[in-house]
């Protein structure tokens, strides 16, 4: 129950910053025209630094239980694809790839990784980023497959994935939380209050796509119904594996936490770039954002 709590209190949080969103596009600060570069903003420069600082104190028990998370991930991304595929498989052309892509890839980086940070602290901000490296394989593979119609070739996705700040963040904070290298003070916490802005400024921008949504059109058949796998089933699907291997608290709480969030804030703006329907895709991140502030605590009353 004090997980429960403690997560109610932290959702409503991403309330206060959602709703800030919301204001922010009212202001025409986060348009539909620059949301691309405040997003960037927070997956290139912010985020980085948070992911970067999670492996300072890191050590070898607790690299083996981020393996473990990695491991958990990479099982839910497979589940995930099998289940878009044979849940969509009927739906408009252009909608049914949205609702895969969206099924397949969550927003485990932009709302998981701080809510995690917030949650379970350094240890679960660990074992967050270690989650979150298939999710960014699949995306950059299957995920954009999906939407392109094209595949990639493994040596664009390994260069996709080279050149990925997050992914950049997670090597060199390995190197030096391994190798024990002190950084002068004033950068050390220079990094941490910078990674600290990750969860308001990502909220915000959420809350400003989610603004520009008819709040009507959310109730529609294919928006309703891709809700339930993606903020249920799928989770339930990681409370399965983690009590099967009887991981300890912190470590299964922030799988299922990853697990259960909502889409994906690149599938509207993926879905954009290739043709697909961008509105279906905004309106998945709308809903299963908004559901997630309730469905998420529910979800810490398993662990």
């Amino acid at each position: 129950m004090d997980a429960f709590l403690h997560m109610l209190d932290l959702q409503a949080v991403l309330l206060i910053y959602l709703a800030g969103g919301f204001l922010c596009h009212a202001l025409g600060i986060v348009t539909e025209d620059n949301q691309r570069k405040f997003t960037d903003f927070v997956l290139t420069i912010l985020m980085p630094c948070m992911v970067f600082q999670s492996f300072k104190s890191v050590t070898p028990e607790l690299l083996g239980s981020a393996a473990q998370a990695l491991g958990v991930s990479l099982v839910i991304c497979l589940v995930s694809w099998a289940l878009g595929n044979a849940l969509w498989r009927r739906m408009e052309p252009n909608r049914r790839d949205v609702a895969r892509y969206a099924t397949l890839i969550d927003n485990a980086g932009f709302a998981g990784l701080p809510l995690a940070s917030q949650a379970f602290g350094e240890a679960g901000l660990l074992y967050a980023s270690a989650y979150l490296i298939p999710i960014r394989v699949f995306m950059w593979s299957a995920g954009v497959t999906m939407l392109s119609g094209e595949h990639a070739s493994p040596a664009e996705i390994a260069r996709k994935l080279a050149t990925n700040p997050n992914i950049v963040a997670i090597v060199l904070g390995l190197v030096r939380g391994l190798a024990g290298v002190p950084l002068p003070d004033f950068l050390d916490r220079a990094l941490d209050e910078v990674g600290a802005c990750v969860s308001p400024c990502s909220m915000i921008v959420i809350g400003a796509i989610a603004a520009q949504v008819d709040p009507r059109t959310l109730l529609e058949r294919d928006v309703v119904a891709y809700l339930p796998v993606r903020l249920l089933l799928i989770p339930l699907v990681a409370f399965v594996i983690v009590h099967a291997a009887g991981m300890p608290y912190e470590l299964a709480g922030t799988c299922m936490l990853e697990a259960g969030m909502p889409a994906a804030s690149t599938t509207a703006l993926l879905a954009s770039t290739y043709g697909r329907d961008a509105a279906y895709g905004s309106k998945l991140i709308c809903a299963s954002t908004v559901c997630s502030l309730v469905t998420v605590p529910l979800l810490m009353l398993l662990v």
